[in-house]
């Protein structure tokens, strides 16, 4: 869905607004060149250098927001980042004073950050990456844009867009991406591509000061990339932030972001009422920022605490003095491992550098004035009492030292590495959050991926020693697989299988072998257990067991031979109630709390293997046929099977209906599918006091749900009604369009429910699907 740029040509700032509650203090081997250098007025594309860099990456969704499998390019070398959002890219050849990372993850808008290195020191960084957002729009109609509520609009004329790799006229619907951000909104600078400094219309560099910046990223329906066609402009109006009074300007520099190059580019100036109100014409999709240009200056320096240990990943602020717009220029680079940092602040100015690593007061703070030439800061020592010292040992599986690993701070989202002897030792801050809850450590060996148990480490001031930490845990969980086939090979589904801790036999997971004879589900890491499969629910003897041990990673123990298991047959024919055969639809087999679906053929025969207890005798199933051009089931059938076949003519004729209830569709008119009870439930609700009235639907064993609701003024038998929230949790879509519920038949309370529909759904990758639906739902009140 995503685009690189062919080129990763790049920028030359850190910004980042962070929250990091942690630092680094790992002893540092030795330290780098660090000479500063005054930045080029000039983007100099030309030079390259090796560089490594590592960071994280967060979305908005997910509990925590750290985002996995996301693409992260520099230079020549591309990596994904891990479950915890964590990338690390090792010694890429790179453009020095534009060293550009890009990522990017479908759904989500590409992200970049740029970096000006003056030598081989390692970069870290973090990035956010805004979301997809709901809503389509018709490129043929145009729409008006909201960005952050109404904070920002942007209004896109009809017939203005087209596809970017092609230049052809787009006109169907659009998907949308959207960002928008002022300097107070939380992870200001995270989501802000490349960083803070821009090409000026004298094709010079200057450091940016932010009002707002945005993006707007739009996709044809097959994920096309669309642009304005040439000579069309989109209208653009938002709200300056940051200014009042005397420090409101006439007009502001307008920005675009040149994903090609990793520089802010000035695409001219806009006007300022006086209300704030900034209106102006974008030739350009993508990032976009409004703000004003100054000359700026380089500034380096280092982290330590009073043991001499670096305090790194920790993010640095730099706070203007006596400037009117000082709301919006409070900026954030970061520290690398070894504590080092480099940032761009205002020339001729006076400036505060303070580190807060998520305390409410400052660890560090001190003032410094720029000219025009860089300032080096030296080495800083962090004498704060709230810096303290972290050391722990890795062991492996079988005892040893690990070698090659680290611990993860899920506190911080750090990743700090120990040495060749298994020992990491690192600073870090003990606010009080920290005090009351403990840092959070998960050790993890590389070359194995063995991950630990979470270890809590109580901090105290000083240092604290956390012991032994085994990277061999118990508590994370993956995926287990097994297919069950009998001696020929075939798949045998609906055995039902337990799987238990061999130290712990009474408490198994329970679960059946589904189409294909797949077993399935998540167990714990390195542990020992017995899998046992039963022909049913009652047999108390399994007929095959077997122990299995779990690592680190999804086990899969392959085909399991299932010998001896008896079976029975049933075949039969479903007719209608003059007893003609009736094509296709389902049969419905209720056996052990759970039901199986048989499909009929265009004959009406249908045909299904049904395991049993070898200890048992004549075991009962319940048989209901659905009728495939009415979605209407028959009356349920009782008979008793043992092993062997058995033949039967099975009714879908249902006339009374009775006191059955049921929910039955088809998609597309070849995807079949049945509710009913015992096996599943379907409940009546009425909802907003009455004025709707709700059906939800919910399988016993999977807990998948299904569920709708329509209008309940002028119900009766015959009438017509809205059908609203339908949703199928098969294919997760949901209708595209307005649907009509017809009723047939509205009893008393005490009574039955019933109705038809059928329309058009689209799930997610709006993709469309043709439904029919029929229900029947007993009337509670």
């Amino acid at each position: 869905m995503f685009t690189l740029p062919n080129r990763s040509a790049l920028l030359l700032t850190l910004l980042f607004v962070l929250l990091l509650q942690g630092s680094s203090c790992r002893k540092a081997p030795g330290s780098t060149n660090n000479n500063p250098q005054t930045p080029a007025t000039t983007p100099d594309f030309t030079t390259t250098i090796q560089s490594s860099v590592s960071g994280y990456v967060k979305g908005e969704g997910g509990a925590t927001g750290r985002l996995s499998g996301a693409l992260v390019q520099y230079g020549d070398k591309t990596t994904t980042t891990d479950e915890y959002g964590y990338f690390e890219i090792k010694d890429a050849r790179v453009i020095q004073y534009a060293a550009q990372l890009i990522v990017s993850k479908p759904d989500f808008e590409t992200g970049y950050k740029t970096f000006q290195l003056t030598d081989s020191k390692a970069v870290f960084t973090r990035i956010n990456l805004k979301s997809s957002m709901g809503g389509v729009f018709s490129a043929a109609a145009g729409t008006t844009i909201s960005l952050n509520g109404f904070d920002a609009q942007v209004k896109i004329a009809p017939n203005t867009l087209v596809v970017e790799s092609t230049n052809t006229l787009y006109t169907g619907f659009v998907k949308m991406i959207l960002n928008y951000k002022k300097p107070n909104d939380g992870g200001f600078a995270d989501y802000m591509p490349g960083g803070l400094l821009g090409i000026d219309s004298s094709g010079k560099l200057k450091l940016l000061s932010i009002h707002n910046f945005g993006n707007i990223v739009l996709y044809g329906l097959n994920g096309e990339r669309l642009k304005l066609a040439d000579g069309k402009t989109a209208e653009l109006k938002f709200y300056l932030w940051g200014v009042t009074g005397t420090s409101m300007p006439s007009g502001i520099h307008l920005w675009h972001y040149d994903a090609a190059k990793g520089f802010w580019q000035q695409k001219g100036m806009a006007s300022v009422a006086a209300t704030t109100e900034v209106k102006t014409d974008i030739r350009e999709l993508g990032h976009f920022a409004v703000g004003t240009a100054s000359e700026y200056v380089r500034v380096t320096g280092r982290f330590t605490g009073k043991t001499g240990l670096p305090f790194g990943f920790a993010g640095v602020r730099f706070i203007p003095q006596n400037v009117s717009l000082i709301n919006i220029d409070p900026v954030w680079h970061y520290s690398n491992e070894q504590g080092y940092f480099t940032g761009y602040v205002r020339a001729d100015a006076q400036h505060t550098v303070r580190l807060s690593a998520d305390c409410e007061s400052p660890l560090y703070s001190k003032n410094f004035t720029t000219g025009r030439t860089d300032v080096p800061l030296g080495e800083m020592v962090l004498t704060d009492e709230r810096v303290v010292t972290v050391k722990a040992a890795l062991k492996a599986c079988g005892g040893g030292k690990v070698t090659n690993g680290y611990v993860y701070s899920l506190n911080n989202d750090v990743r700090y590495q120990a040495n060749s002897e298994g020992v990491v030792e690192f600073c870090t801050v003990a606010c009080d959050y920290v005090y009351r809850n403990g840092l959070q450590l998960i050790p993890v060996e590389i070359p194995t991926a063995q991950k630990g148990n979470t270890a809590y480490v109580k901090l105290l001031p000083g240092a604290n020693d956390a012991g032994n930490l085994s990277v061999c845990g118990t508590d994370a969980t993956i995926r287990f697989s097994c297919k069950l086939v009998d001696a020929a090979g075939n798949p045998l589904p609906d055995l039902f299988v337990r799987i238990a801790p061999v130290t712990d036999l009474q408490n198994p997971v329970r679960l059946t072998s589904i189409a294909g004879g797949l077993v399935s589900t998540a167990i714990y890491t390195n542990r020992s257990y017995q899998l046992s499969v039963f022909g049913s629910l009652q047999c108390n003897t399994p007929v095959f067991t077997t122990n299995f041990s779990t690592v680190n990673r999804d086990t899969s123990i392959g085909n399991l031979t299932i010998t001896g298991l008896a079976m029975a047959t049933i075949t039969g024919t479903v007719v209608d109630c003059n007893n003609n055969p009736v094509p296709n639809g389902i049969v419905i087999i209720y056996k052990d709390q759970k039901g199986m679906q048989a499909p009929v053929n265009s004959a009406g025969a249908f045909s299904y293997n049904i395991p049993l207890c070898n200890s048992s005798g004549a075991e009962t199933v319940y048989i209901t046929a659905v009728n495939a051009s009415t979605l209407l089931p028959g009356t349920t059938i009782s008979t008793t099977v043992q092993a062997g076949t058995k033949q039967l003519t099975v009714n879908s004729c249902s006339n009374p209906p009775g006191t059955m209830e049921y929910f039955n569709y088809v998609i597309d008119d070849q995807q079949y599918r049945s509710y009913l009870p015992p096996q599943d439930t379907i409940k009546f609700h009425f909802l907003d006091n009455g004025a709707r009235i709700g059906v939800e639907v919910q399988n016993k064993i999977t807990l998948e749900s299904n569920g709708f609701s329509f209008p309940s003024a002028g119900i009766a038998v015959g009438s017509s009604h809205s059908l609203e929230d339908f949703y199928l949790a098969e294919i997760n879509a949901y209708p595209t369009g307005p649907s009509l519920l017809h009723i047939t038949e509205y009893g008393p309370v005490g009574g039955y429910v019933a109705g038809i529909a059928e329309g058009t759904l689209e799930d997610v990758n709006l993709k469309q699907y043709k439904f029919r639906m029929s229900f029947r739902v007993k009337r509670t009140y």
